[in-house]
């Protein structure tokens, strides 16, 4: 299989976010500029437009001296479900920390994430204490208001009253938690947790729509002239990959032609949150189908990622046999001028995304040129990360 691209089909899986298919555009076209500056490959991106009910598309247009490539990036999209789980009340926040506190504290499954990336303990915690700490102030808010006005009106009434100040507070704690990003640390725990333990009809059928589009596009790769199908996910979108890709692989069968053409790409990961859990049995055996095909799969994961496990073989930990994928961290302290990269760090949030953005220094890792350059995946990192 040669490593050169004139025309790939790019599949790609958003994370546990309720911003869609206009967000991500608008993202990757501004970043991709940016990212010419860098690299020198030109890229011309059409407009977006609906390719069918749950996908939106865009073709580029790459240049890199004189190589053309092609390439139709098509956004599966989720975010319709994501939006419907997107829990914003007090009482769901504090619903939604008790099963948190359950699954992964109270189990002590928190210990064995400490022990095998200590990189995750800290983000782990975050939501719980400050959570906690929110409750124990709001109690103090509404312990001192009482204890004030008792001195002027009927002790009970005060009690009520201070019940005002005291939800304020409560709401206030809420808004910041929101602007530190603390509780879309939790709703990707939480939802993780509830991917295992919960049916989610909705979503599986949607998994089930996402395979038929990409085992349509391997079928046609030929008649298409197709040379990559590359499937990129991100953050919690590299859980859903595992049962996507489970089933385009039972849909091809034993056409390892075709299977051939296929890269898989996972960034920011976080599959422990589920490959973790005893209960994920049929995760793993989606694991296990996906480990048995000759796929080149890439995982790229960053120590300053707060939101992800750092290169760590989940494989391994959560005892699933099979090819394993490449475990590769993106180096991205080589990629940022050095001021640049300090104030990054700094940001939880964004250095959950740097994977999809554009870097200050051209180097090893560029999602533009994986994603529409004129390589293939394998070209950038053919051998295992020692």
């Amino acid at each position: 299989m040669l490593n050169s691209v004139k025309k790939r089909e790019t599949f790609y899986i958003a994370g546990y976010d309720p911003r869609g298919a206009r967000h991500y555009y608008n993202l990757y076209k501004k970043e991709a500029a940016l990212q010419s500056k860098v690299n020198g490959m030109t890229m011309d991106i059409s407009s977006r437009k609906r390719t069918d009910k749950h996908m939106q598309s865009w073709h580029i247009k790459s240049e890199t001296g004189e190589v053309k490539t092609e390439t139709n990036y098509h956004f599966l999209e989720w975010d319709d479900i994501i939006r419907k789980r997107w829990h914003i009340t007090s009482f769901s926040i504090f619903a939604d920390l008790y099963f948190y506190m359950k699954t992964y504290i109270f189990t002590g499954l928190i210990v064995k994430f400490g022990k095998l990336s200590p990189n995750q303990m800290a983000p782990a915690f975050f939501p719980v204490l400050f959570l906690l700490l929110t409750l124990l102030f709001t109690y103090f808010t509404w312990s001192f208001v009482s204890s004030i006005l008792s001195e002027y009106i009927n002790p009970y009434m005060s009690m009520i009253v201070a019940g005002i100040p005291a939800y304020l507070f409560l709401r206030l704690m809420i808004w910041i938690g929101n602007q530190i990003a603390v509780f879309w640390l939790l709703r990707i725990y939480v939802f993780c947790a509830q991917y295992v333990f919960e049916d989610m009809h909705t979503l599986d059928k949607r998994i089930d729509i996402f395979a038929k589009y990409i085992y349509n596009s391997i079928k046609d790769s030929d008649q298409n002239g197709i040379d990559e199908i590359l499937i990129s996910s991100h953050s919690v979108g590299t859980i859903l990959v595992i049962p996507v890709m489970s089933k385009v692989l039972v849909m091809l069968g034993d056409n390892k032609d075709i299977i051939n053409k296929v890269s898989i790409l996972t960034l920011g990961e976080c599959l422990a949150l589920v490959s973790f859990l005893d209960e994920a049995k049929e995760f793993k055996s989606h694991m296990r189908n996906v480990s048995s095909n000759e796929l080149l799969w890439l995982d790229y994961t960053a120590p300053i990622d707060g939101a992800c496990f750092p290169l760590l073989d989940y494989y391994k930990h959560s005892g699933v046999e099979g090819k394993t994928p490449i475990y590769l961290s993106p180096r991205f302290h080589t990629l940022y001028d050095k001021k640049h990269y300090l104030k990054l760090k700094k940001d939880r949030y964004i250095t959950h995304f740097l994977y999809l953005m554009a870097t200050d220094i051209q180097g090893d890792y560029d999602y533009f040129k994986m994603t529409a350059g004129h390589k293939r995946l394998s070209i950038h990192h053919p051998q295992r990360n020692t």
